[in-house]
């Protein structure tokens, strides 16, 4: 799952994330798109908002069995 995949099953919009998480706009944008890689602190504040985990939102189900 991505961050960008996850807003929209949930009907968000980028501002709604934003106002809940407070990280902006334009840095959702970048982190959706790649351009910006998301900075640890705000990962838990991103899956809390969309209402799932920091592993299911940012990593794949293959970096996952490496991990385990």
């Amino acid at each position: 799952m991505n961050l960008k995949e996850r807003r929209e099953e949930l009907g968000l919009l980028q501002k709604d994330v934003s106002k809940i998480t407070e990280i902006p706009q334009s840095t959702l944008s970048k982190y959706e798109t790649g351009t910006l890689q998301v900075k640890p602190k705000y990962m838990s504040r991103l899956a809390k908002a969309l209402n799932t985990s920091i592993e299911e939102l940012f990593f794949s189900e293959d970096e996952e069995d490496i991990l385990s």
